[in-house]
């Protein structure tokens, strides 16, 4: 275990300048990846810019509210292909139910908080959820790590297969975070005497090929003693980037995609600010007679300086002529943030000042900012959304909350319904309204004749995502025959009527 630490933690390393210097400029409080640091120190001393700090809290915010709303429902369970079609209505209200009983325990769990935490550090290049089983009350026990803590190790095909965590525990608390371990006698003679002293713990929750499940085991770095032994069937870890480069773990997301512009936006900002300085302050050359002391002078407003002469031919003091001319920093700084806040997908809608924008304008934006982020989007359902998912509907399984199924697209499948997925519904929607159309001016009995119609409400139904139990039971075919041919005739009837008048 030690051994595969160390190799997947040297291949961390590379990663720490980079990480680092995105951090510092974007996610500043964040930062923790060298040891000399401590708690209540000062790390934003030298960001002049905050672009891309504010960028990132709204772009996590964005993510958050687009791909999992707090208190609403953004996924359903659903029957599926290996499902018979005679009894799938009947199991798509069963999976409703269980939905309701998930999302009512991601709804009282930390999941809202602890999900914009990790999302934040996406956003930079990794971020991670820790996703435990709590007790009847509260089921679930979700918190977001540090990308400083973890050591993601890869399978195969390229996916987090194995992660390890390395931080320090108090003593007083190893006992209580895992119940079942079993201390060595010195470490519990140390934790007696100094209850707040840190021990190095490293977790590892590692891939096992031949269970196809998780041996997770707990080791007290000093004296590589293993104090917990666990099997675990599902993974606690949710380990998700928003774009992977190939053949790197780690993930880079939109803040190291930006980081030239956020580092010269920096520097701008600084060099702006030093030139206002001496703008204001000014910077002055003095005659070495004797009245002034430059080791003593104090340059400050309202104050007198004495002088044996102010003429203007030869004054003891004056001010040194800095130059002017056209500020091109603000130029440049325009640029870069508009840079800046295009890679984290801000001002879509333009400003708020601006002219007031149409639906089918916002519409428009907003499929355009689906097709810019399709592949953003994509992953974090891959490697974010379902992974939750699955966690959360295996701990109602253990916990006897829910019924046992699969959920492996065969037997049962998910539909996301978060803001985002509606976006992209939308097309279709209009897809199919506008055939519908198309369809009534070549005349009913063709289009009839050619369409499904009854199955029309059904479809738009469930992309409008309406509940399940309002939609008619299936009747099999007679009953739809029989509709069908009522609403033949209601059209019929319709069109006699229009023609007579």
């Amino acid at each position: 275990m030690l051994k595969r630490f160390n190799a997947a933690n040297s291949r961390k390393a590379l990663w720490i300048d980079v990480l680092q210097q995105a951090y510092q400029y974007a996610l500043p409080q964040r930062e923790e990846f060298y040891s000399n640091q401590r708690e209540g120190q000062k790390k934003n001393e030298e960001v002049y810019d905050s672009t891309a700090i504010n960028g990132l809290q709204r772009w996590a915010s964005r993510m958050v509210a687009t791909i999992m709303p707090p208190w609403r429902q953004w996924a359903t369970a659903v029957p599926g292909s290996e499902i018979p079609d005679e009894e799938k209505e009947q199991a798509k209200v069963l999976l409703e139910q269980i939905t309701d009983t998930l999302f009512a325990a991601f709804n009282h769990s930390a999941l809202a908080t602890q999900a914009h935490e990790a999302i934040l550090e996406a956003g930079v290049s990794t971020g991670a959820l820790l996703f435990q089983e709590g007790d009847d009350d509260q089921p679930f026990d979700i918190v977001a790590v540090p990308a400083s803590q973890i050591v993601p190790e890869e399978g195969p095909d390229g996916t987090i297969e194995t992660v390890f965590r390395e931080w320090d525990v108090p003593g007083r608390l190893i006992e209580r975070k895992w119940p079942d371990a079993k201390i060595p006698h010195t470490v519990q003679q140390e934790i007696k005497n100094k209850p707040d002293s840190k021990h190095k713990i490293i977790e590892g929750t590692i891939y096992n090929n031949e269970t196809k499940g998780y041996d997770y085991k707990v080791m007290i770095k000093r004296g590589m003693q293993i104090i917990v032994e666990r099997e675990e069937e599902v993974s606690p870890w949710i380990v998700f980037r928003t774009s992977v480069m190939p053949g790197e773990i780690l993930g880079r997301g939109p803040i190291m995609q930006a980081l030239p512009d956020i580092l010269t936006a920096n520097k701008v900002v600084e060099f702006t600010l030093r030139r206002a300085a001496i703008d204001i302050a000014g910077i002055y050359t003095h005659v070495n007679d004797g009245a002034i002391n430059p080791y003593t002078i104090q340059l400050v407003p309202n104050s007198l300086i004495p002088v044996s002469s102010n003429a203007t031919e030869n004054p003891t003091l004056r001010r040194l002529d800095t130059g002017g001319g056209i500020d091109v920093s603000q130029i440049v700084l325009a640029d870069l943030r508009a840079n800046i806040n295009d890679a984290l997908y801000s001002n879509q809608l333009g400003p708020v000042e601006g002219p007031t924008k149409s639906a089918t304008e916002i519409s428009i934006r907003q499929q355009e900012l689906v097709q810019t982020a399709g592949a953003t989007f994509g992953r974090l359902q891959t490697e974010l959304l379902e992974k939750l998912i699955k966690r959360g509907l295996y701990i109602l399984q253990r916990l006897g909350k829910v019924a046992p199924f699969k959920l492996d697209g065969k037997e049962v499948t998910l539909r996301y319904e978060s803001p985002l997925a509606r976006a992209q519904d939308a097309e279709e929607i209009q897809n199919i309204t506008r055939w519908m159309e198309i369809g009534g001016a070549l005349g009913p009995q063709i289009f009839m004749g050619g369409a499904k119609v009854e199955e029309i409400p059904r479809v738009m139904g469930e992309l409008l995502g309406v509940p399940a139990e309002l939609n008619r039971e299936d009747e099999g075919p007679q009953g739809k025959q029989a509709l069908t041919q009522m609403v033949a005739q209601i059209i019929a009837q319709s069109q006699l009527e229009a023609e007579g008048g």
